[in-house]
């Protein structure tokens, strides 16, 4: 009797999954926009009226260093700027590092390859990334200074390029304690600099600022407040203390930027950045302090993948490398995508507000999974680490790019 029970509860509930899994298969094939892996910016036509009012667009991705991640963002990229007059891009890279990659793309000085290299991350040193910069690069050639096409980076884990960049610019300006600055660069351990010596090295580098122009106070403005707040960053012991620190100055970067510039801005991210509700209770994500700072001019595309493979610059072997992304067995959205719809889609969340089904299916706490590559130290090796999450994706993202499956990034 006991066995004839069990067997009808697991055939109800099997049920009761696959009338939901066909109830979402509906909406994902009335609702979504089928997408080709081809290089085919008209294809993003639909963002036309998308982003009509919209000042930031975020681009996520579930991990860093998949191909087909790099590839339809570029897309996006391109088309964007073609087409809705975005004339900037922020990164979540080295804040001064990215520099560089802004005076190769605007003047032509130095190399790509150079240039992702000092973003800072191992994740931005692809092949890919070269070949957007190459394209940003071409498609500056067209415009007037005023125009051209700017990147920045607005990540500050690393105090060393930001203090060796601002030295740079200030013996440039024949600045007469730029030795303080060596002081800085020569110690081992920053996070026992003392407060009160670095507060006197950033205020007289500010009140040095107030006498330059526009453009060189903006930049060493820039350059003193990575430099406080990448050290203080380091100082923070408490791993979520540190992820609020870092979100909150990230986002503090974008806003500022949004302000000098006055243009419209793409930024790339991961996922867990630019959500605008993080997985974690304690947790204000960058993507949610831009939501409240500027409402609907924010919109947000999640990027997600359920299989494949995610590639890397392997510092042990000093040569490319690659790890598989572990294949969901959990009842999560990538599952459900992968079930209904097409390989590659596009669904604009933001349609709930008119459509009770949309709303309905994606305000549900179903699972999400995020890709991290981590370092084991102790072995020496590198690991691929996949959460899953309970998530409202309505509360997270403003639209989303499912890619059923991905290849590794090219080093």
């Amino acid at each position: 009797m006991r066995n004839h029970l069990f067997i009808l509860l697991v055939l109800v509930v099997q049920s009761t999954n696959i009338r939901a899994q066909d109830e979402y298969c509906d909406v994902l094939k009335k609702y979504s926009i089928e997408l080709s892996k081809e290089d085919k910016i008209e294809q993003f036509g639909f963002l036309d009226s998308t982003l009509r009012n919209t000042k930031i667009l975020s681009l996520g991705e579930n991990t860093h260093g998949s191909h087909e991640f790099f590839t339809s963002k570029f897309q996006i990229i391109k088309y964007c700027i073609t087409n809705l007059n975005y004339s900037t891009i922020g990164i979540e890279s080295d804040y001064a590092g990215t520099q560089i990659a802004n005076d190769y793309i605007q003047k032509g000085i130095g190399t790509p390859e150079n240039a992702v290299y000092n973003m800072g991350i191992s994740a931005w040193m692809t092949k890919e990334m070269k070949e957007i910069l190459e394209w940003l690069k071409q498609a500056n050639t067209s415009k007037t200074d005023q125009n051209k096409i700017s990147i920045y980076g607005f990540d500050m884990q690393f105090p060393k390029p930001t203090l060796s960049k601002l030295k740079l610019e200030l013996l440039q300006l024949n600045y007469s304690s730029v030795s303080d600055l060596d002081t800085l660069l020569n110690r081992k351990n920053l996070m026992q600099i003392d407060k009160e010596y670095l507060d006197k090295i950033a205020y007289e580098i500010r009140e040095f600022a107030t006498l330059q122009n526009d453009t060189i106070k903006n930049k060493l403005l820039g350059l003193v407040h990575s430099m406080i707040t990448s050290i203080n960053y380091l100082s923070i012991n408490d791993e979520y203390q540190r992820a609020n620190f870092r979100d909150k100055f990230m986002s503090e970067n974008i806003i500022n930027s949004h302000k000098i510039k006055q243009g419209k801005t793409i930024i790339w991210a991961h996922n867990e950045h630019i959500t605008q509700k993080g997985n974690y209770g304690n947790w204000q994500t960058m993507g949610e302090h831009l939501k409240k700072e500027l409402g609907s001019d924010y919109y947000s595309i999640g990027l997600l993948t359920s299989n494949g493979h995610l590639g890397f610059y392997n510092k042990n072997t000093r040569s490319a490398d690659s790890l598989s992304i572990p294949v969901d067995n959990s009842n999560t959205f990538e599952r459900i995508f992968k079930a209904c719809a097409s390989p590659f889609f596009f669904i604009d969340l933001t349609q709930s507000k008119q459509n009770s089904s949309i709303q309905n299916l994606f305000s549900k706490n179903k699972s999400v999974s995020t890709i991290d590559l981590v370092y084991d130290m102790k072995k020496n090796e590198y690991n691929v680490k996949k959460n899953i999450f309970k998530n409202n994706l309505l509360d997270k993202f403003d639209g989303i790019i499912f890619i059923e499956t991905t290849t590794a990034a090219k080093h």
